[in-house]
């Protein structure tokens, strides 16, 4: 979850009115996503639903990375912090 915060953080606290530095966003968020990927303390049906969650949200990370334009980027921007604030939402109560 602490890596979660951090990307929800950096989300929600982004001002910018340069395209580059949505794409250096996308790159710092797509790196702390592998991150939680590659862990291998997760397993199974967590481990799935970390998946699930990710694989939503890969393609407008990676959109982000690559726009040059700055009303995309701010879209895709909106659309990113949407998903990571229904990221429990992915997780099944136990």
């Amino acid at each position: 979850m602490e890596a979660i915060n951090s990307i929800t953080e950096k989300l929600n606290k982004f001002q910018s009115e340069n395209v580059a530095d949505y794409n250096q966003l996308g790159r710092e968020v797509f790196n702390l996503a592998k991150t939680i990927l590659l862990d291998t303390d997760y397993k199974g049906e967590i481990l799935d639903q970390i998946h699930a969650f990710f694989g939503n949200v890969e393609e407008p990370i990676h959109n982000l990375q690559a726009t040059n334009s700055l009303d995309e980027a701010k879209q895709l921007l909106n659309e990113i912090k949407k998903q990571f604030a229904e990221f429990g939402n992915y997780f099944e109560a136990k």
